[in-house]
């Protein structure tokens, strides 16, 4: 395992690679190989797909769709979600709709992964194939009452989080969908979706202030830290195995894998997310502008004059900022 000491301190410099304008009313970018996806809404109701080139930028399609938010890709399929809950994979590249689901209910969480989509409505869980043109690959009952989010681990197994008779709960599942551990939360119920980090250990944020780091086999708690704060964000988990954590009025904090704090910084902002760059930088999402972190330090590296909305990140580390507008902007460091 590496050493947050080993690594580079103020190595990098973030710049905007390139930005592209995409339409009103814009969905979080999705990355998917060397592709990114964008859906948007026109004046008149209409939903549309436009594909862009990750190397740069550049406007491959754009595609009407059927009326939905884009949630997803799901192989060559992008997947967009009706008000009812409906939802429709259609062509990534024509929009040209391939096939449609609905459960019945509305899905109170999903998350993609390869050639599948993986759905949570109220106490159970379905798998979505590609192969199967969309078609129900295997329903599972879980041990829960509202799954409020799914987060895909190592070797297929599932991490969801919701309540359970007026407890939150963190449940595991493996490839199958047969429970592997339960654990609980507090009695809000974990925040955000679960952070995967080394050899599968699970992080959660609750209500209570907590950042919690269970043990990915068997569900057990290793270490808690606490942040003062009742509203953390979703934590990080960088290449040392380090973890950040960050408040909304403005806190930021790195622990190692054993949860002991190698720096705490207020940035005297309100913080809206961070992530944690291949190379150890930390990026600290505020309203107006995204902050470059030092690893080692957790010093202002540089301030980004860029207002993101949302904010994606790619495999290798590259971001991609939305802003309320509708421009799609590309942060990468060198």
């Amino acid at each position: 395992m590496l050493n947050i000491a080993s690594l580079p301190s103020a190595a990098a410099t973030a710049r905007l690679d390139w930005k592209a304008e995409v339409g009103p009313q814009p969905s979080k970018a999705v990355v998917a190989g060397d592709e990114v996806y964008v859906g948007t809404q026109t004046p008149d109701k209409r939903s549309e797909l436009h594909r862009f080139s990750a190397a740069n930028g550049r406007r491959l399609s754009t595609a009407h769709t059927w009326t939905g938010t884009l949630q997803g890709r799901m192989g060559s399929t992008a997947v967009m979600k009706g008000v009812d809950g409906h939802l429709m994979g259609v062509d990534a590249s024509s929009g040209e709709r391939k096939w449609g689901y609905h459960s019945g209910l509305r899905p109170t969480a999903e998350a993609f992964n390869g050639e599948q989509a993986v759905l949570a409505t109220e106490s159970r869980l379905v798998a979505l194939s590609e192969a199967a043109r969309g078609g129900l690959e295997a329903p599972f009952s879980i041990p829960l009452q509202d799954a409020r989010s799914i987060s895909p681990g190592p070797d297929g197994w599932l991490v969801l989080t919701g309540r359970y008779s007026g407890t939150g709960q963190i449940v595991s599942l493996d490839s199958q969908g047969q429970t592997r551990w339960m654990a609980p939360a507090d009695t809000g119920g974990p925040r955000h979706a679960p952070r995967m980090g080394v050899e599968g250990t699970v992080y959660s944020t609750g209500y209570n202030g907590m950042l919690s780091a269970f043990d990915g086999k068997t569900g057990e708690l290793k270490w808690q830290y606490e942040t003062g704060e009742t509203y953390n964000n979703q934590p990080d988990v960088g290449p040392a195995g380090q973890v950040v954590v960050s408040t909304r009025r403005g806190q930021v904090v790195l622990l190692d894998c054993e949860g002991r704090a190698t720096w705490e910084v207020d940035t005297g902002a309100q913080v809206l997310g961070c992530f944690v760059h291949p190379d150890g930088t930390v990026f600290v999402q505020h309203p107006e502008s995204l902050d470059a972190l030092d690893a080692v330090t957790g010093t202002t590296l540089q301030k980004l004059p860029i207002a993101p909305a949302d904010l994606t990140q790619a495999p290798d580390g590259s971001l991609y900022a939305m802003s309320k507008n509708g421009t799609l902007q590309k942060i990468v460091l060198e």
